[in-house]
């Protein structure tokens, strides 16, 4: 099944290029893929291997351009400038630091850590039009290599949920674009990756209604939804986006199927997340942080 305009990139054409956007024939169980044992029982994992886009597909991922709303819009920022790589490289080494274990890595050593985090964001989201604000504390990830998704579900053993969406806010499934996207920054000098899916949970909707015009919005169980899809369209393509060493991705987890991958890392993976949006006035109000990731986080002492 082919791409059909939904959520856009940026940049698209330079990812793809780079062959750090990559595309899958569709999603697979747990089960069918050979990961029962470690996944939850309704698990999906996308199909893989990964291909290269062609030059139309990737034309469909930059639909929207600069006009694309936040919530629908995945964007990576990289640490181009000088202030930016600096803060990059101090960030990748205190955090790289963190994961030997030595005797140092301490809860102020973290805590040293969380603040390299603050400016590299800081760095990374500057801008002469427009503020980056936090919605939550940004807080710091770990994660094994070797993993084709990332997140677990506590209550079920921690065995890994597979493909799934966020659901912070809460909100019903037809405002999920209104929802504030997730920070991710890799601290690592190795890749990390974002899978997802190209719609938004709106056309998720629209497709299932579609299919069965008696399923019901009633529910805003956002993740049913995503697995009752993946269920329907299995040849739906996921996509795979390699995030490099010091580089964030602001993503509308919220609003579409998605996890994270470390299967291109033979190290283990350190993030720094934080919920925010790019908006002209300070979030008042804070997002919690799901359970089932390894963490340490706090607010941070200013929004940037």
């Amino acid at each position: 099944m082919e791409l059909t305009p939904g959520i856009c990139v940026r940049p698209a054409a330079q990812l793809a290029q780079a062959g750090r956007l990559m595309i899958s024939s569709g999603a697979q169980t747990a089960a069918a893929a050979g990961l029962a044992d470690a996944y939850v029982m309704s698990a999906w994992v996308p199909r893989v291997p990964w291909s290269s886009l062609t030059k139309a597909q990737v034309g469909i991922l930059v639909a929207g351009g600069d006009a694309s709303p936040p919530g629908v819009t995945v964007e990576i920022l990289s640490p181009s400038g000088r202030e930016a790589q600096i803060a990059s490289r101090k960030t990748i080494a205190l955090g790289t630091h963190l994961l030997t274990g030595h005797p140092d890595a301490t809860n102020q050593f973290t805590s040293d850590v969380i603040d390299a985090a603050c400016d590299l964001i800081g760095a990374l989201t500057e801008s002469t039009t427009r503020r980056f604000c936090y919605a939550s504390a940004l807080h710091l990830v770990m994660n094994r290599p070797g993993l084709l998704t990332t997140t677990r579900d506590p209550s079920q053993g921690d065995r890994l949920l597979g493909l799934h969406v966020d659901s912070h806010e809460r909100m019903p499934l037809s405002e999920r674009a209104l929802s504030r996207r997730l920070l991710t920054v890799n601290l690592t000098p190795e890749p990390r990756a974002l899978l997802f899916v190209h719609l938004s949970i709106a056309q998720v909707y629209d497709v299932m209604r579609a299919v069965d015009p008696s399923f019901s919005r009633a529910t805003n169980d956002a993740t049913g939804l995503a697995r009752a899809f993946l269920a329907v369209v299995q040849s739906y393509p996921v996509l795979r986006l390699v995030l490099g060493p010091g580089e964030a991705c602001l993503a509308p987890v919220q609003n579409m199927i998605h996890d994270g991958c470390t299967e291109c890392r033979t190290h283990t993976d350190l993030t720094a997340r934080a919920f925010g949006e790019y908006e002209e006035a300070d979030i008042k109000r804070l997002l919690p942080t799901e359970s089932g990731e390894t963490s340490w986080g706090r607010k941070p002492t200013a929004v940037k």
